[in-house]
């Protein structure tokens, strides 16, 4: 527990000095300058791209769902990420839940595992997919969906074409969230 503890102060250090005023215009619905655009209402920080959409958490799980499977494929497991924090926020000393809900949807596309592990086998660690989508505490009426950038410096012409396929699959399925 003591090990846990100081985990979370580390990471909390980490996280501190992330720009509020980006953030707080992202959980407000305004276009944030990011430096890199990605989507409507999003933001990027570091590897991981979030989005944000108004309406209920429910609404909003149910359309990604519905859109990873319209993409002709099929969720793997819903973690229930949010119920773990939760479970184990007082066993380690935090005193403030940050998410209201919070699951990680994960899914694969058999053809861009080929894709990838065809040009380098030990791409199958990018399999599968993980959206988290999540509400924060407090935070009425408007719920996020992030993941992981699929980008890595130092890859072949060929691996950066199967992540660009790759990240293009999952923008679609986000593009297609409409609560």
């Amino acid at each position: 527990v003591d090990r846990a503890r100081a985990g979370l102060r580390g990471v909390a250090r980490g996280i501190r000095g992330l720009d509020e005023q980006r953030l707080g215009a992202l959980s407000h619905g305004r276009d944030v300058g990011c430096g890199e655009r990605v989507a409507p209402c999003a933001l990027r920080i570091g590897d991981v791209i979030v989005r944000a959409y108004a309406g209920s958490f429910e609404d909003v799980k149910e359309q990604l769902v519905f859109a990873i499977e319209q993409s002709g494929l099929a969720v793997s497991n819903i973690s229930a990420v949010g119920q773990m924090l939760e479970r184990t926020r007082a066993d380690l000393g935090v005193s403030r839940a940050v998410h209201g809900s919070a699951e990680i949807v994960q899914f694969c596309s058999a053809a861009t595992a080929h894709a990838a592990t065809q040009i380098e086998p030990h791409l199958i660690a990018l399999c599968p997919y993980s959206l988290a989508v999540y509400t924060l505490a407090g935070e009425a009426g408007r719920v996020y969906i992030s993941h992981r950038a699929l980008k890595m410096a130092d890859v072949t012409p060929e691996v950066a074409a199967v992540l660009r396929r790759s990240q293009a699959l999952i923008d679609g399925i986000l593009d297609a969230v409409t609560p």
